[in-house]
Parts: structure tokens; C-alpha cells; sequence
């Protein structure tokens, strides 16, 4: 039950509050959250999306009287108001607080956790995996290298995207291209081209790039396995 599912963290989470409120656990036990209603508008000036890294997007959306936060498209967290610019994240009972500009508009929101506010997006402002989902794939590039990710980070982002169903290969093939830019000694570079060509149905090109990966990284042996396979 704990190590499958969309949401083994929330049900562990739960039975950590139940058992500590039965043996009163009470530095197990999070602060009591109390509801502050506020008026529609000041929270629908909440709703919007915040940049937490340069491809990790924090998203707030109203419903009802309170708020719900998603990172990248994750299972969304309640976030309780609990006064005026004030939020409760509720995954870990940490408070958040929403960062007003000169002008009194909301430009930021910063958990008690960080030590700088993550700044409101633009509407025409997108992280590289939104500019991915939306098929803009030069604009994602450009965004990619400035991730400056090494062989490992950069051929596992691919390795997630081309596991996603259904597979989207243009938005592989583009993550790849900043891969070979970047790092165009990397074993495992060409390895993942290989896995690309072999979903693209291309042995030949798939055989080309498992035999650079190998003679990048002639003791891989698994490499070796895969050119005997194809």
C-alpha cells in the first residue's frame, strides 16, 4: 500500500497523524489550521504560476474558499488561507506567504522554506517542459540549455519523456539534440538516441548510436547486448 499508487506519501502521512494523535505524539501532531475566509477576489489574485526553478513551475488555483497548489502538473495540495496573504501548504503544514509589489499586485509567493520569493509568471512566460507539452521545440531548446544539465540529468529528462503515453518522439528527439550539443563524448548520450531510433522503428540508425555508445564505453556490457539484440 505505501510504495504504489498516485498518493502512498498522503496515506503516510495520515497514519502518522492518526498514531500520534492516539499515543499524543505531539511533535508529530502539525499546528491546527484555521480556516480564514477571505473575499473572492484577493484569492483569485492569488491564482496563477510561479517560477521555482527553471523548469519547475508551482501553479495556485482557487476552489471554492481555499486554494490548490501543483508543481509541474503534480497531485494538487490544499493550501489554507489563514489570513490576508498568508497560506498554509498543507503536504507539510508549512506556511506561505504571498509577495505584493509597489503597486499592491501579487508578484511572488514564498514559503517559510525558502529564503527568496518565487516570482509570478507572465502569461507568454513558459518553462521548457511547457514549452515541450505545447510542441514550441526551438523556445524549449533554448530554455534546456540554460538548465545546463549534465549527460545523466539531461538523458534521463529524455528517458521520461519517451516513457509518457502516448510517446511524444519530436519532444525526445528535441531534448536529445541539447544533449549531443552539450555533451557529445557521453556514452549514455548516444545509448538514448539508440532508444530513440529503436521507438522510431530505426534499426539502423539505432544500431549506429548503441556502437558509438559502445566505443565510448567499450566496458558497458549491456551495450553489447543490445547491438547483439538489434
Amino acid at each position: 500500500m505505501m510504495n504504489s499508487g498516485d498518493d502512498f506519501n498522503g496515506l503516510g502521512t495520515e497514519i502518522r497523524r492518526a498514531i500520534a494523535t492516539t499515543y499524543q505524539w505531539k511533535n508529530f501532531l502539525p499546528e491546527a489550521i484555521t480556516l480564514q475566509p477571505l473575499d473572492e477576489n484577493i484569492l483569485k489574485s492569488y491564482e496563477g504560476r510561479y517560477r521555482k526553478g527553471l523548469d519547475e513551475v508551482v501553479t495556485i488555483k482557487l476552489e471554492n474558499n481555499y486554494l490548490l497548489e501543483t508543481i509541474n502538473g503534480s497531485n494538487p495540495i490544499y493550501c489554507i488561507p489563514t489570513e490576508k496573504d498568508q497560506i498554509v501548504f498543507t503536504d507539510y503544514n508549512v506556511k506561505g506567504r504571498f509577495v505584493r509589489d509597489e503597486a499592491g499586485n501579487i508578484a511572488g509567493l514564498q514559503s517559510e522554506w525558502q529564503s527568496e520569493p518565487m516570482p509570478k509568471m507572465k502569461s507568454e512566460e513558459f518553462s521548457p517542459s511547457e514549452l515541450l507539452s505545447s510542441k514550441q521545440y526551438e523556445e524549449a531548446k533554448l530554455g534546456l540549455r540554460q538548465m545546463k544539465m549534465n549527460e545523466y540529468q539531461i538523458t534521463y529528462y529524455a528517458y521520461i519523456w519517451l516513457n509518457k503515453k502516448p510517446k511524444d518522439l519530436n519532444t525526445v528527439k528535441a531534448i536529445l539534440e541539447v544533449a549531443l550539443e552539450q555533451h557529445p563524448n557521453a556514452s549514455i548520450v548516444y545509448a538514448r538516441w539508440g532508444e530513440y531510433y529503436q521507438a522510431c522503428n530505426d534499426k539502423t540508425n539505432a544500431k549506429q548510436n548503441y556502437q558509438k555508445a559502445h566505443e565510448l564505453e567499450p566496458s558497458n556490457k549491456e551495450y553489447q547486448i543490445i547491438l547483439e539484440k538489434i
